[in-house]
């Protein structure tokens, strides 16, 4: 825990841009409970990705609420992204691929989309935020957003994800 704690003062001592992309699981969901930790002792803030997927469990959405709400204090932008991007469907061998939070499709969604202030669709997309394109796949959204976060920044920015090594 001492060498996290260390590791994250550094990030927020060497960069004052920073966004985290947050999936609700176990480890970027501790991820983001140590930064806010380390935001509060340096006084700094920092942004938060979390890409909804739409056919995601709802205990995985009930959680994300809760971490935004423990982190709102720390948080600067919250990206909540309820956005028609292409994913993989493993239940199909007709149909590989399909789009969540299609418009077009929108009888069809798995549950209705989150009415918060900080959610981003297809309809309120930043005017800056040309890059995006509907169907564009998750790991082509992360890569332009980061490019994105840092021509916003206007110079260093950081950005972490949590994931664990095998």
């Amino acid at each position: 825990m001492t060498a996290a704690r260390e590791r994250i003062d550094l990030v927020f001592t060497d960069f004052d841009f920073i966004y985290l992309c947050v999936s609700g699981g176990k480890d970027s969901s501790v991820m983001l409970q140590l930064c806010a930790d380390g935001a509060r002792r340096k006084g700094k803030k920092f942004s938060v990705l979390y890409i909804d997927l739409e056919s995601q469990y709802q205990a995985t959405i009930r959680h994300i609420e809760e971490l935004r709400q423990i982190t709102a204090d720390v948080v600067d932008q919250f990206y909540w992204c309820c956005l028609p991007l292409s994913l993989r469907n493993a239940v199909s061998v007709i149909q590989p691929t399909w789009i969540c939070w299609d418009q077009n499709e929108r009888d069809k969604w798995v549950r209705d989309m989150p009415a918060y202030d900080c959610v981003i669709h297809e309809k309120n997309l930043p005017e800056e935020w040309i890059w995006f394109k509907k169907g564009m796949e998750f790991e082509e959204f992360t890569y332009q957003f980061s490019q994105w976060f840092q021509r916003k920044a206007k110079g260093p920015a950081a950005g972490g994800a949590g994931h664990r090594e095998k």
